[in-house]
């Protein structure tokens, strides 16, 4: 009987921490694709801000790219280069983060500051194939 009980024991606390250990290798692979977005943030963003629709053209996924017509994005991008030359980039904040099947999407808030005064960029991105890319990007300032 205390054989048993030991057996038992051991069975409880080897399925403990193999549900322990998966938890954490999800974990663990999940955070490694957000730890991309920042450092992508931090190098794309200087690109974005040249206003230059080829490189939001190499930034774009082909679902954000396909969300406007190339005159709409001349148009969208005219706008906004009214705000000037970038001067620095806040502290990206993460606002959503869903993990689907191979592909991890994420929003990120990012203040911004442009020779006009404050502004900021909200980015939806995916993280596929190892390739981080824009699947949406607004920006706003008063």
């Amino acid at each position: 009987m205390n054989k048993l009980v030991k057996q038992i024991g051991f069975g409880v606390i080897g399925a403990a921490l193999g549900t322990a250990a998966i938890v954490v290798a999800q974990s663990a692979s999940s955070g490694s694709s957000t730890d991309v977005f920042v450092p992508y943030i931090e190098s794309t963003l200087p690109k974005l801000a040249t206003w230059d629709i080829n490189q939001y053209k190499a930034e774009m996924s082909p679902e954000g790219l396909q969300a406007a017509t190339d005159d709409r994005w001349n148009k969208y991008l005219a706008r906004y280069s009214k705000l000037g030359k970038l001067k620095m980039i806040g502290t990206p904040e993460l606002k959503s983060n869903l993990a689907k099947g191979s592909t991890t999407h994420a929003v990120y808030v990012v203040p911004l500051e442009f020779e006009t005064g404050p502004a900021q960029v909200q980015l939806m991105l995916q993280y596929r194939n190892n390739k981080v890319a824009i699947d949406g990007i607004i920006y706003s300032y008063s």
